[in-house]
């Protein structure tokens, strides 16, 4: 997993090198966008036996830096504030235990709004005038909150503040410590796109690093910047 990590910055460092003279980033450089979404994935856990999945809704706010690298590619710095809603669902479980038979009940897996701020290296290349892909690496830096429960119904709310769902042993929501995603994105008009990605999510992180689970989706969004 490092070695991945440090293959996918040579670019960004290559640049850096590049630019000695010229400040990386300017305020006048900087741009923002709002995404928004709906997102899959599959291969949690409950009770370290029954695998299940996490669908929900993702709303973004991004500020970001993008440089020309060569005619056709770019590279994009994205710092993104995330609140996504992992849905409520309900799994059934048959459970066989010696000393009382087979067992098999439903429970419900409630929803997980939760908060984050996140970082991510997008390096994108042209297919077309109106076509593109992406190799995108995210990160959270911060999980602000997360409630769990209906947004309405106070009856299985709980908060974490300054946690994630992964951080204190809960359920899992539908974002991870870190994501590598490719996207294909269809220009719509010079500011405005839709992404079509396929991502792995993982618990992986600096304070985690010997946990290389993996968790496949993908994730359909609307992506429209903003020019303030």
């Amino acid at each position: 997993m490092k070695l991945l990590l440090y293959i996918l910055l040579i670019p960004i460092i290559s640049i850096s090198q590049n630019e000695i003279n010229k400040p990386l980033f300017s305020s006048k450089d900087l741009k923002y966008s709002t995404e928004v979404g709906i997102k899959y994935y599959t291969g949690n856990l409950f009770l370290n036996q029954y695998k299940y999945s996490r669908e929900g809704l993702v709303f973004n706010f991004n500020t970001f830096y993008k440089k020309s690298i060569s005619k056709n590619s770019s590279l994009r710095y994205t710092t993104s504030i995330i609140l996504s809603n992992a849905i409520a669902k309900k799994i059934t479980i048959d459970e066989n235990i010696e000393e009382i038979g087979n067992i098999n009940f439903t429970t419900k897996i409630p929803n997980i709004l939760s908060f984050d701020i996140n970082f991510s290296f997008e390096i994108e290349k042209k297919i077309s005038k109106v076509i593109s892909n992406s190799i995108i690496l995210k990160f959270r830096l911060y999980p602000l909150i997360y409630k769990k429960g209906n947004i309405l119904n106070t009856e299985l709310n709980s908060l974490g503040g300054l946690t994630s769902s992964e951080d204190n042993g809960s359920l899992a929501s539908l974002e991870k410590a870190s994501c590598l995603n490719y996207s294909i994105n269809f220009y719509l008009k010079k500011k405005n796109l839709i992404r079509l990605l396929l991502f792995v999510n993982s618990d992986w992180s600096l304070n985690n690093i010997n946990k290389f689970n993996y968790f496949p989706g993908f994730e359909i969004k609307f992506e429209k910047i903003i020019n303030l």
